[in-house]
């Protein structure tokens, strides 16, 4: 019924517990496709073992290294479920992850169902198991896109739900090593004409030093030049939309970039010298009626008084920091 699929690549200390939140599923009906992507540690050996002792369908597909696009759609070959899913081998599920996304999808007779997730640190091994009320919105192509472009939904691949007929062509982008993901949820929300969004926390994220998330590089072009790629996706599929992404699409995903060269660089010098990449002063023009507020007021701040809006985003993020202690 549910296909779930697990790039596999230097994760020998989160790999098993990662198949331990699986295995505790309270719905049963599901094949995971781990995909082997020519990892160098002993995560393969120790899937291996786990395969031989454990009661879940576990296949394991061994390819040379390509990347974590190529790894999920070899995955995607090897899959038979109606549904899938894509989650990361070095974080983990609530124990109702699988039954929570699966009521709702079928309930609803929904393409997508998109939950909430937890952060999780880099020790966390706990197995967390949801039992609250929760509520859910069933929204239309136009009201997806348009929560994704706002920023009310932050939504990764594996936060996602999906019948194998919405997913149809589409497929992860290769060669590609930043917001690769976050792309094909835009493309499987572009090709849907209903999604059910739930708030249960059921995916649990972990926040690891070393991600791509917390990398500051040349590698985040990649996903300009996806977000740029993609525009003519959503004129083809999801034309009343067109417009409010042409505007915003790629400012928005340059905002959020420079804003973490701020948080992550360590002088007002360095976050000059970094940003230069994304031209942001052409983009943030863009966003001065953008409809979130602190998206819209911070850009104008970057375009009037550039080192006071360094600073603020320093405090800002300190402020965040001492809130979630």
């Amino acid at each position: 019924m549910i296909s779930i699929i697990i790039p596999l690549y230097k994760v020998e200390m989160y790999i098993k517990n990662c198949l331990l939140s699986l295995e505790k599923q309270s719905y049963k009906e599901f094949e995971v496709i781990i995909v082997n992507d020519g990892t160098p540690d002993k995560s393969a050996k120790i899937v291996e073992e786990y395969i031989e002792s454990s009661s879940i369908n576990i296949k394991l597909v061994n390819q040379e290294n390509q990347g974590v696009s190529a790894a999920r759609n070899n995955g995607i070959k090897y899959s038979s479920g109606e549904y899938l899913c894509f989650i990361d081998s070095d974080d983990m599920l609530d124990t109702e992850y699988l039954a929570t996304m699966y009521h709702e999808i079928s309930e609803h007779d929904t393409g997508i169902c998109i939950c909430q997730n937890r952060q999780i640190k880099d020790d966390e091994n706990r197995i967390f198991t949801f039992n609250g009320a929760y509520n859910s919105q069933e929204l239309t192509k136009t009201q997806i896109l348009e929560k994704l472009l706002y920023g009310e939904v932050s939504a990764g691949i594996w936060a996602l739900m999906c019948k194998r007929s919405v997913l149809g062509s589409n497929r992860f982008a290769e060669n590609f090593k930043y917001s690769e993901d976050l792309e094909m949820v835009w493309r499987l929300a572009a090709s849907c004409n209903k999604t059910i969004l739930i708030d249960a926390p059921l995916y649990c994220y972990r926040i690891r030093n070393g991600s791509a998330m917390t990398v500051m590089d040349d590698r985040r072009l990649d996903g300009l030049r996806l977000f740029e790629n993609l525009s003519d996706f959503i004129k083809e599929n999801a034309a009343e939309f067109y417009p409010q992404y042409e505007k915003y699409g790629v400012a928005r995903w340059i905002w959020s970039s420079v804003w973490q060269e701020a948080v992550a660089a360590d002088s007002y010098e360095d976050f000059c010298k970094n940003i230069t990449k994304y031209n942001p002063d052409k983009y943030f023009a863009k966003l001065s009626d953008y409809k979130n507020s602190k998206v819209r007021i911070s850009a104008f701040l970057y375009l009037h008084f550039k080192k006071v809006y360094y600073f603020a985003v320093k405090q800002y993020k300190k402020g965040y920091r001492k809130i979630d202690r």
